[in-house]
């Protein structure tokens, strides 16, 4: 479950517009961590994702599963070696803690 959930607003056939927030993992792990949006039964949609520690995280890098996803975390690229890190940046490490960081995001679904 999401620290925090609020729905704020409806699209036109119904679909709850869910803005949430949520701590990181203690210990990440390889390919993402999963975040949980008890409001909905089923995303059907990530409209947008940040986070306060300077992560990159994207919503078309995300694994949705009815009302979860999985969100991997990446550090940028900016010291680029080459593609495809140029692109992507690299993934964070196998047990980095990321309790401290929020993520955040808006969500369509029902």
């Amino acid at each position: 479950m999401a620290d925090t959930e609020v729905v704020i607003g409806q699209t036109k056939d119904g679909r709850l517009i869910v803005y949430f927030e949520d701590a990181g993992p203690s210990s990440y792990s390889a390919g993402g961590f999963t975040i949980t949006i008890t409001t909905l039964r089923a995303i059907e949609k990530i409209v947008s994702l940040s986070n306060d520690g300077g992560f990159r995280t994207e919503p078309g890098h995300a694994i949705i599963t009815n009302n979860s996803f999985k969100l991997p975390v990446f550090y940028y690229g900016y010291a680029c070696p080459g593609t495809p890190v140029c692109v992507t940046g690299w993934e964070v490490t196998t047990g980095r803690d990321l309790s401290g960081v929020k993520f955040s995001g808006i969500v369509i679904g029902f």
